[in-house]
C-alpha cells in the first residue's frame, strides 16, 4: 500500500430536485493510506470536493476515527460518504427542466500528499 492516498468511487446519486433541502447528493468511495496518517480527528479539513461546472468547493474532515483502528504500519483503508445538500445545486436556468453536475473529489494526509482525483457520473438535478 502506497504512502500516498488513493480513492476510488463506489456510488453516487443518480439525481436530485435542484435547491431542495431534503434531497443529498451521496458520493460513497473508498481509500487507503499506506502510512495511516490521514488526519480523523473530525475537525482537520481533508476531502475536497469540486462542483465541475463552476468554481463551488465543498470541504470537509474526516470524522473522527481514534488512532487504534488505524493499523500499526499496516496502513488505513476504509469507506467514506460525502453529503451535499441539494438545496446549494441550483439549476443555471430556471426555465429549464432538468440540469447536471459532476464532482471531482480528492483527499490529503498529514504530510500534505494528495490523493489522486476521481470523478463521478453526471448527477441530474430536477425541476
Amino acid at each position: 500500500m502506497s504512502k500516498i492516498p488513493f480513492i476510488k468511487l463506489m456510488t453516487t446519486t443518480d439525481s436530485v430536485r435542484a435547491g431542495n433541502s431534503k434531497d443529498t447528493v451521496r458520493i460513497n468511495f473508498q481509500f487507503e493510506d499506506g502510512d495511516a496518517d490521514i488526519k480523523t480527528d473530525g475537525q482537520t479539513v481533508n476531502i475536497f470536493v469540486s462542483n465541475t461546472r463552476d468554481t463551488t468547493h465543498f470541504n470537509y474532515p474526516f470524522p473522527y476515527i481514534d488512532e487504534a483502528y488505524k493499523g500499526n504500519g499496516t496502513g488505513f483503508k476504509g469507506t467514506a460518504t460525502i453529503k451535499i445538500p441539494a438545496a446549494f445545486l441550483l439549476l443555471r436556468d430556471p426555465f429549464m427542466p432538468i440540469d447536471s453536475v459532476g464532482f471531482s473529489v480528492q483527499i490529503q494526509d498529514a504530510a500534505g500528499n494528495k490523493s489522486n482525483e476521481l470523478h463521478t457520473p453526471l448527477v441530474y438535478l430536477l425541476k
